[in-house]
């Protein structure tokens, strides 16, 4: 391979080991004449957390740090950049002539028959020339933002680039300038693009150069800011540039998306704007660390020529802090090829964005010396800024000194400590306030009248003050986790023992975030940390200290603990019963809050302790406990209104003067007390048990023999139902008993719930008390009684979990002769032995499999008290140490509720479903249909349940009534129900069934078709489309199978769409993914129509679609051709009458 270059010997040597290193080069891209690397895809990079190496072959291969391999090496970065960041840069077209007349550079480049004009305007010095020359980019004219006399004193010309003659700073994807010449780039990203042109620019220079006298080997391009950000790539990709100046470049330019990541409110890879770079590298979001390179190769692609980068850290956006490391890193490059002093960076604060303050002039004015000029005596050695404590080697001394020290969570070297705030004696001017979002439920805010921006505030009425002790002779990191809203609310003094306070400002967050505070270099031993206010509105939970640098990371995982409510998810509410006493308790309510989403009073509202005669209430503790739940966002079960047992009743309720009470003033006195007690906390009761244990025992009669039943037979629980819903209309309404699940008993179950529905009563739900005993083998009575009340349309709720470890059921046994034996039986007292608690781990993890089966049905499962010590089974039916729980007595989660978390992370939704965001629609419209479809689950019977988008919402809706005809002669009698909305893509879909519109149904069969919104109207797709839509469908058909696990599920490919012809290729991608998906699991059945919908050419047929992308009836009519066999496979024949619900339309018409 033969390279033109231009060595340093052009000018006078500037270091005897350079030499031999060219300074610039006369082509675009030196390495063009090697074969590309082959870059893996997504799925199967690896992860590497430290800055890459530079140096490493792209295949793994090895590594060289001989320059004579960097041209190779130097065009892999190209390749990986290209191919993950921001798309291929087209090459030099064939077809391109250039003109220069009065003072404007044009330049015609013609490609597929297409030309693009580019016009630069040149300003030369006096005199005769060549000149230098330097290409500014950005609104300031051809300097970019850098001042012009630093040019014009030096008599170096200046062309302005005008980056719009290319690509629009926010691109239309497909209709830029430069798509005319290269439709087939519509994937690019727009830092591909505007390279080019400056390219072409250059191009233009070389063909003019007769009359235009500008030195080819003396060009500098330069930017600020996103133009910052493009000099640099332009440096990086055309070798002709022999000095890049890239300006306050921030994120996507100078910064390392990794470093990045570390930090607080800046330009990450996820926030950059994606019209800068390929769609394909977002899919890098959530995964930075699988990027093959950073952006110190980008800048390292300058290498050999002449690189500086100004920074400004007053901007927090721009991640200086992250620049820094990243600049540090590429400058290894210029330093192990000998040439340390043609890189050089300069981070200074104290003036405006993408304004050059005085004290960096002279550096740039060094660099242009040198290496446009070629004063071989100008200092180029440039490392200015303010990060002196940011540790930095860490992220690449891996790769220069062959030992990484990069740091891990679990490393020797790593010490943390963690302080909530609230706990620390905050002084007197700090305010303790409440909120769910907090670690414990608890932060702190200075008081609203308080600010001190200027300095510390005096004496100790404003301090926080933390004592820890280190063990190490290393930097710490101080972090906090806080709430800062806005610029005026984000910043607080910080004082380590006794040196100055200093500012730690700019702290703005979205919520609860952690933020680094400040970083020191103490001695092991004592110290002490002080935090003062400096602005009102700045909220603190905890503090943090560590070694770790990303203490964000380090200071969740020392928080880190599992959660029960978290594992369970959306499968059904998770709940416990406790003591009004007990969530008075910090350590219980911690326990509480983090683990359960609904708490039931375990005695205070029951009739006796609430109501204890008729004209006398006991609120109180109720309204605790009420409070503490409205406090922590919880909610609450409403336990219980009436207690059918005449034990659990009061005279008063029982007896009217002398006599018996009668039918009227008992179900008068049963009406007052629900209205009562329900009106007082509808708001935060959103369960309610409002009878209690009504059915009888004894094999004689439906009911317990009670004054209720006596009295008025079964109306009492009507009329106690019937009351509960005119005063909260939208709560649960559970009727609660025990052993419903045996077979005696759940036959009186089953008669009882349906003779109360046929009275109108509106039960919800059966509120199973489930104290199981250890080893009673329940499951089959449970899965039986289950499919029983699904019959019915009851759910069930498990309200009163635990298992008996101590069993009690010989308490009642043979005539009660065992009793005076168990009153001493006290066998665990010294905890359980491992063969009992492995039994009771095995017996809670198949109850769970089993409410995870029967999660359709399931509305909520709450423990019976919240851990060992607080059971009642210590106690009933005699005293004995049991451990029935999930928490033992120091409320430490025990094996079995390891064992039940495991089992629920791991049945959760799969990966496809946790990567694809549910989103809502906000329009008007579509929220009226929501409410509509919604409604639609409750107003007939739904054997089919169809999904989709426009396409399957115009078969079944009323404003399309030719083809509503069609849905009805095709699926009269199968019970079938339209849930499509137009305009919908996956993510809409996927939210409106995880919000309604799957309650209640019970499908037999699932239609789906999906996924044309997820792509571009106009133009291609790429990769992520696909990706897109494959995951989105596959969420879907998870969703369904959390409610419904064994029901088929109907796919429908993806149809043709002439509407936009470039999408031909994608639709038959995503379609081969389908059917692999579908071919994969039996359940799913698959149909692909396609081509019974188009003609020879693959266009859709006239009759098929009059829009190219909507069906007509004829295209109606041979989707049901092919659905038609399927649900005759599954359902049998048609019945007569049809049960479904009654089509719905668009709201707006």
């Amino acid at each position: 391979m033969i390279i033109s270059m231009i060595t340093l010997s052009i000018f006078a040597p500037v270091d005897c080991l350079a030499q031999n290193i060219p300074l610039v080069y006369d082509v675009e891209h030196t390495g063009s004449g090697f074969p590309k690397p082959v870059l893996p895809e997504f799925d199967q990079l690896p992860t590497v957390r430290p800055l890459p190496d530079p140096f490493a072959w792209s295949d793994g291969s090895g590594r060289s740090t001989e320059f004579a391999d960097w041209s190779k090496r130097r065009a892999e970065i190209k390749a990986e950049i290209e191919k993950y960041g921001v798309g291929e840069k087209p090459g030099r077209p064939e077809d391109i002539a250039a003109t220069f007349k009065d003072g404007t550079l044009t330049v015609k480049v013609t490609e597929n028959g297409e030309t693009l004009t580019l016009n630069a305007k040149v300003s030369l010095p006096q005199g005769e020339g060549p000149f230098p020359a330097v290409i500014g980019i950005g609104f300031g004219g051809g300097t970019g933002s850098l001042p012009p006399d630093i040019f014009a004193a030096r008599k170096v010309a200046t062309i302005g680039f005008n980056f719009n003659q290319v690509m629009s700073h926010q691109q239309n994807r497909g209709n830029e300038p430069i798509n005319r010449l290269y439709p087939e780039f519509t994937h690019i990203g727009a830092y591909a693009a505007w390279p080019w042109g400056i390219s072409r620019i250059i191009d233009g220079l070389e063909l003019v150069e007769k009359d235009l006298p500008i030195d080819h080997k003396r060009l500098a391009v330069t930017g600020c800011s996103f133009a910052g950000k493009m000099a640099l790539f332009a440096g990086a990709f055309d070798e002709r540039i022999a000095l890049t100046i890239a300006q306050e470049s921030g994120g996507g330019g100078a910064a390392a998306w990794r470093v990045s990541e570390t930090l607080g409110n800046v330009e990450t890879l996820g926030k950059t704007s994606r019209a800068w770079f390929r769609e394909d590298m977002f899919q890098f979001s959530a995964a930075v660390d699988k990027l093959p390179y950073d952006h110190h190769e980008l800048m390292a692609m300058v290498a050999p020529r002449a690189l500086l980068v100004l920074g400004n850290p007053d901007y927090e956006w721009l991640a200086d802090e992250s620049g820094y490391v990243s600049c540090r890193a590429a400058h290894e490059v210029w330093k192990t090829f000998g040439i340390g002093d043609r890189f050089g960076f300069s981070i200074v604060a104290g003036h405006p964005h993408c304004q050059l303050p005085d004290s960096q002039r002279p550096e740039v004015e060094a660099f242009v010396d040198k290496f446009l000029l070629g004063k071989s005596d100008a200092n180029t050695d440039v490392t200015n800024h303010p990060f002196d404590l940011v540790e930095h080697e860490f992220w690449y001394d891996g790769w220069t000194k062959g030992k990484s020290t990069f740091p891990t969570l679990d490393g020797e070297n790593i010490e943390t400590f963690t302080f909530e705030a609230e706990a620390m004696e905050p002084g007197s001017d700090w305010q303790i306030k409440s909120t769910e979002d907090a670690s414990a439920g608890k932060y702190i805010t200075i008081k609203s009248s308080l600010e001190s921006p200027q300095a510390a505030p005096a004496g100790d009425s404003g301090s926080l003050t933390i004592p820890f002790t280190t063990t190490k002779d290393a930097k710490y990191y101080i972090h906090a986790r806080v709430n800062c809203p806005s610029a005026d609310d984000d910043s607080f003094w910080i004082q380590v023992d006794d040196g100055d306070f200093v500012t730690a400002n700019g702290l703005g967050t979205k919520g609860w975030q952690w933020v680094k505070l400040h970083a020191f270099k103490p001695t092991a031993g004592k110290h002490t940390l002080t935090i003062k206010y400096r602005e009102n509105g700045a909220l603190l939970d905890r503090i943090g200290i560590t070694t770790y640098p990303f203490g964000a990371d380090a200071l969740d995982a020392a928080k880190a603990e599992p959660s029960l409510k978290d594992a369970v998810g959306k499968r059904f509410k998770i709940g416990v019963g406790v003591g009004h006493r007990v969530v008075q308790n910090a350590e219980d309510a911690a326990l509480i809050r983090r683990h359960f989403q609904i708490l039931t009073p375990e005695n205070c509202m029951k009739p006796q302790g609430i109501h204890p005669q008729e004209n006398e209430w006991v609120f109180e503790p109720s309204d605790a406990f009420a409070d503490f739940v409205r406090k922590h966002n919880l909610e609450m079960v409403g336990h219980c209104l009436v207690w059918a047992k005449d034990d659990r009743t009061d005279q008063w309720m029982m007896n009217e003067g002398e006599k018996p009470v009668s039918r009227e003033k008992l179900l008068q006195r049963i009406q007052t007390h629900v209205k009562t007690v329900v009106s007082r906390y509808a708001d935060v009761a959103t369960h309610w048990d409002v009878v209690n244990e009504a059915i009888g025992d004894s094999n004689d009669g439906l009911l317990r023999d009670s004054v209720y039943s006596r009295t008025t037979g079964m109306d009492f629980i009507v009329t106690a139902f019937k009351t509960a819903r005119a005063h909260d209309p939208d709560a649960l309404l559970i009727y609660n008993d025990y052993n419903g699940h045996k077979p005696g008993k759940r036959e009186k179950l089953i008669e009882l719930l349906t003779k109360l529905k046929a009275a109108g009563a509106p039960i919800d739900a059966y509120g199973m008390q489930g104290h199981f005993e250890l080893g009673d083998n329940s499951l089959s009575e449970l899965r039986t009684t289950f499919d029983e009340l699904r019959k019915l349309d009851i759910q069930v709720v498990v309200s009163e979990l635990d298992i008996d470890v101590v069993k009690r059921g010989r308490w009642w046994a043979d005539g009660n002769k065992y009793r005076e034996e168990l009153k001493t039986f006290d066998p665990y007292k010294d905890g359980m032995p491992p063969e009992i608690e492995q039994q009771m781990v095995q017996q809670y993890v198949e109850l769970f499999k089993l409410f995870h089966e029967y999660r359709d049905t399931i509305a909520r499962v709450s423990f019976w008290n919240l851990h060992d010590g607080q059971s009642w089974l210590n106690y009933f039916p005699w005293n004995r140490v049991n451990h029935p729980l999930l928490f033992d007595r120091q409320r430490k989660p025990k094996a079995a509720f390891d064992a039940v978390h495991e089992l629920l992370q791991n049945s959760s939704v799969s990966k496809a479903a946790m990567r694809h965001t549910p989103l809502q629609r906000n329009d008007a419209n579509s929220k009226e249909a929501h409410k509509q479809l919604v409604a639609k689950t409750k107003l007939g019977k739904v054997d089919v349940y169809f999904q989709g988008d426009s396409i399957t919402r115009r078969w079944g809706a009323t404003d399309y009534p030719k083809l509503l005809a069609h849905w009805k002669k095709s699926f009269h009698g199968w019970n079938a129900a339209n849930f499509a909305w137009g305009g919908d893509n996956t993510h809409h879909m996927l939210w409106r069934m995880q919000n309604g519109e799957l309650d209640g149904v019970s499908p037999k069969v699932v239609c789906l078709q999906a996924g044309a919104n997820n792509l571009p109207w106009n133009g291609a797709a790429n990769e992520s489309h696909v990706t897109d839509v494959v995951e989105g469908i596959a969420a879907i058909i998870d969703e369904f199978r959390s409610r419904f696990p064994d029901v088929p599920i109907v796919l429908t490919a993806m149809f043709p769409r002439d509407q936009n012809p470039a999408l031909a290729d994608t639709i038959n991608a995503i379609n081969e993914k389908l059917k692999v998906i579908s071919h994969a699991d039996e359940r799913i059945h698959w149909i692909n129509i396609n081509a019974d919908l188009v003609d020879s050419d693959g266009k859709l047929l006239p009759d098929v679609s009059s829009d190219g992308i909507h069906l007509e009836a004829a295209g109606y009519e041979t989707w049901a051709e092919a659905l038609i066999p399927i649900l005759e496979e599954i359902l049998g024949k048609p019945a007569d009458v049809d049960q479904a619900p009654p089509p719905t339309g668009n709201p707006g018409l």
